[in-house]
């Protein structure tokens, strides 16, 4: 089975990329031994970028003037900057990922221009350090455009499980809704499947986790008692956060230094689960002689299923 060829970054490299909690504790807490480290494993094919959404966030709590202090965002800088790679520091999203996985077409200057934007942002960030209050970029716009749509993504499964019931009103008894399993989130991975644009790996397979991760939440956001809601303010960075999934779509192992983003999703059963890393932990089995990485493995049925490559 010949797979599909990645984009911008080559097959052959393992994709790191950080979340804003790793980066923003090195400002707060000092700068820990896993940074050392991963500037090694930047020597030894491993390529790190801060998702997009982290450097927003960065910039974002800069610009607010109280959240990262001057010195806080040089520590971070200073600290990170030795294992980023330099063509590509900030990882971009959205068509970005789906024209690296060819899923969307890219223009033939489309690499250059990725190249060029992932390095501006970045030293925007970089500038924002000697840049007065008043004139700092915020990215506040970008996160809260994130936030709606994860709030508008309710709406949507809201009238896909209208639509299906509706064809047929016994599946409403037949079929209770399941935060891990259901008939109908069996079609949406098939339709995931049937959409793709190439096959090995498909979409289904790629989008496994977070599909099941959306899916669990709009289960829990119809339970009656304690249901969960994504306009809360105490979940208002849900949608932020939900921005690191599609990187795994590359694939890529995920940076991130909350303990919460770890067990918020320990419950749900896919195998891109453990591509998800807190820095020490990744830091630690490089150098005890693993190679922890993120790689497509064919299955007899002629599908794919993600599984780590040590």
């Amino acid at each position: 089975m010949t797979h599909s060829k990645r984009r911008l970054i080559p097959d052959e490299q393992t994709i790191v990329v950080l979340d804003t909690s790793p980066v923003r504790d090195i400002g707060h807490h000092g700068v820990p031994a896993w940074v050392a480290t991963f500037a090694d494993m930047a020597k030894d094919g491993y390529v790190f970028s801060l998702a997009d959404g982290a450097c927003a966030e960065l910039l974002s709590a800069h610009a607010r003037g109280t959240s990262i202090t001057d010195d806080e965002l040089r520590t971070i800088i200073d600290a990170v900057e030795p294992f980023l790679n330099p063509d590509i520091p900030v990882m971009l999203g959205k068509v970005d990922i789906m024209r690296m996985i060819g899923e969307a077409d890219a223009p033939a200057e489309w690499e250059a221009e990725v190249r060029g934007l992932s390095q501006r942002a970045w030293q925007t960030l970089k500038a924002s350090v000697s840049t007065p209050l008043d004139k700092r970029v915020s990215a506040a716009a970008e996160l809260q455009e994130d936030r709606d749509d994860w709030i508008g993504a309710f709406a949507k499964f809201d009238a896909g499980y209208e639509q299906w019931v509706t064809e047929d009103p016994n599946r409403k008894h037949l079929f209770p809704l399941n935060p891990y399993e259901h008939p109908l989130l069996d079609l949406q991975f098939a339709s995931l499947a049937t959409r793709s644009v190439q096959r090995h790996p498909d979409m289904a397979v790629r989008a496994d986790l977070q599909l099941r991760y959306e899916w669990r939440q709009w289960v829990r956001s119809r339970q009656e008692k304690d249901g969960y809601n994504p306009s809360s303010k105490k979940k208002r960075n849900d949608g932020v956060d939900l921005d690191m999934y599609p990187y795994l779509m590359l694939p890529a192992l995920m940076v991130a230094g909350e303990s919460g983003f770890h067990s918020k999703i320990a419950d749900i059963h896919s195998p891109q689960l453990i591509w998800i890393w807190e820095p020490q932990a990744l830091a630690d089995a490089w150098s005890g002689g693993e190679r922890p990485r993120a790689a497509w493995v064919a299955t007899a049925a002629d599908r794919t299923v993600p599984q780590p490559v040590g």
